[in-house]
């Protein structure tokens, strides 16, 4: 039910904000998870994205993840996303 997103996301909001939550912790977060794991993203990602890139094909991210995190995760991955790509997605306020 849509009231109990509603309830996630607040209850999130409230948590990030208890605990000062910045957007420099987040990316140290990812940097973490990136050495923990070996790779955040699946492989094939960056050829992908080049070439769409290289193709001027439009990407669309969406996710009912958060911007800052998934931004994060392509800059650990060495991946710089082009101007045609859009993420579509909660964004943190931090």
């Amino acid at each position: 039910p849509s009231g109990d997103h509603h309830a996630f996301f607040n209850r999130y909001n409230d948590l990030l904000v208890k605990h000062r939550v910045t957007e420099e912790m987040v990316k140290a977060a990812v940097k973490n998870e990136r050495i923990r794991r070996g790779t955040l993203l699946r492989p094939g990602t960056k050829n992908l994205f080049k070439c769409c890139a290289d193709q001027g094909i439009k990407v669309v991210i969406l996710s009912a993840g958060f911007e800052q995190i998934i931004e994060a995760a392509f800059h650990e991955e060495g991946i710089e996303l082009p101007d045609s790509c859009t993420i579509v997605a909660n964004t943190m306020v931090c």
